[in-house]
């Protein structure tokens, strides 16, 4: 799954207050979540994608994403904000501001007939993604 959001790079941006929005709502936080980040509006992307992290336009950014794994402290499991999350999110305007992009893949793969050490595959009629054999 991936999803993108117009209206970053903008001072009007407010995709993190949104997105604190919802997590406010999650059952899995509990109701005692509750974040220290405050109005986030203005704290936004700057690309390109190949370069973000060094750009120091990036640095409130960067700092609220980690905030929030901090806050968040585990409850959501180790994916955090994996597929679960983001596939609650629909494509379309989320506000006055920000208009969503949400794409769900999926991807086939291949099953090899044989492990790297030469193994008949896949063992018990279901394929290992991702094993290493020694």
């Amino acid at each position: 799954m991936s999803a993108g959001y117009t209206g970053y790079s903008l001072p009007t941006d407010d995709f993190l207050n949104r997105l604190l929005d919802k997590l406010r709502t999650d059952d899995r936080l509990g109701s005692d979540f509750e974040s220290e980040l405050g109005d986030m509006t203005g704290t936004t992307w700057y690309g390109p994608a190949k370069t973000w992290p060094s750009d120091p336009q990036n640095a409130p950014w960067i700092a609220f994403w980690r905030k929030l794994d901090t806050d968040i402290n585990g409850r959501l499991g180790t994916a955090i904000l994996g597929d679960a999350f983001w596939g609650t999110y629909q494509t379309g305007p989320l506000d006055d501001n920000i208009t969503l992009t949400v794409t769900r893949k999926t991807q086939s793969v291949q099953l090899i007939t044989a492990d790297q050490l030469g193994h008949a595959r896949p063992s018990d009629g279901l394929g290992d993604v991702g094993a290493i054999e020694k």
